[in-house]
């Protein structure tokens, strides 16, 4: 018998349970006396996660294996390489909360030693991510799932330098935004995932079923990073960062429209009582429509492929319920 495939949110409320005791038991607990405080505080950050990442992996996972017992511990290693990720990210960015909670640099109690703190809890998190990957995986997968676990992390990197590399470029080429948009998110949140859940299940993966993996991770990926995008129009032209919809206005928009958001892009002085802000250019070119579009059609394919997909039909349901997701954000 088959035991039913969990959506996000079941699997959010069991998976917690794992993860916020391997916080307190590996992060408050064990750790030296004098650094226990912010420790407690990375209890705050780690909370509120989506925890979309292991869920592809669980996904992944229940495609050859019926048998999910275990799988909630092994997946620890792919939440806690986010959460450094994270931690990483909000130094670059210099952010100062997350989901409402102070960031670390914020909530150390030395500013002027706040981001070499986060970046060493940042190298730490890293740390215990890649211990608890060594445990993840059944010695006929190890191997294959530890490089998977690396090839992970250096694309998300790769991906990230490309992002920094670009602020501040509006113009930047549609070539390199896909390429970003694919390391930074359509692999590391959707095809890596899915393929290191069939390497916990201790499967040999064909060729048939990773290809069809890694054409629906990078669709569902393109599809969840646009709709984070047109989601966040303002903050990415105060922020100074490129994405595919800055992308079609410049190939698209008129000069006005042009000359307009160039001078909003990277300005702090954007505010929503800007009688013509980013959001009201980026609709008005149809730049917005464009994203839709671009979603909806990725999506579609994505549906399309379940028909002829070479999963089982509690997987396929399951994977109807990813795109429902996505196509909600």
């Amino acid at each position: 018998m088959t035991n039913p495939i969990l959506d996000l949110s079941q699997f959010r409320t069991i998976f917690n349970r794992y993860f916020d005791a391997y916080i307190e038991k590996k992060m408050i607990t064990s750790v030296p006396q004098h650094i226990q405080s912010i420790f407690s505080h990375i209890k705050k950050l780690s909370t509120d996660g989506k925890r979309l990442r292991p869920y592809m992996a669980y996904l992944g996972f229940r495609i050859y294996c019926n048998d999910e017992k275990q799988i909630f511990e092994k997946l620890i290693c792919i939440e806690l390489f986010h959460f450094y990720a994270l931690i990483h990210d909000d130094i670059i960015d210099n952010a100062s909360t997350r989901h409402g909670v102070a960031t670390i640099g914020c909530a150390y109690p030395a500013p002027g030693h706040a981001p070499a703190f986060a970046l060493l809890v940042g190298d730490y998190i890293l740390s215990c991510a890649y211990f608890e990957a060594t445990k993840s995986f059944p010695e006929q997968t190890q191997e294959l799932g530890l490089r998977e676990f690396a090839t992970m992390a250096e694309e998300v990197i790769y991906g990230q330098m490309i992002d920094v590399s670009l602020s501040g470029t509006w113009n930047a080429s549609e070539e390199i935004l896909e390429q970003k948009n694919m390391l930074k998110t359509a692999s590391y949140t959707f095809t890596h995932p899915l393929l290191l859940g069939i390497a916990m299940s201790g499967s040999q993966l064909n060729d048939e079923v990773r290809k069809w993996l890694t054409d629906v991770g990078a669709l569902l990926g393109r599809a969840f990073q646009m709709q984070d995008d047109i989601g966040d129009i303002e903050n990415d032209a105060r922020e100074g960062q490129p994405t595919l919809l800055t992308n079609f206005l410049y190939q698209h928009g008129t000069p006005q429209q042009k000359i307009l958001f160039k001078k909003m892009f990277g300005s702090k002085e954007i505010t929503q009582k800007d009688k013509v802000g980013p959001v009201e250019i980026m609709t008005v070119s149809g730049a917005v429509a464009f994203a839709q579009d671009y979603v909806t059609a990725r999506l579609q394919a994505v549906t399309l492929s379940l028909g002829q997909a070479p999963i089982s039909v509690v997987a396929k349901t399951a994977f109807t319920g990813v795109i429902e997701l996505v196509a909600a954000l």
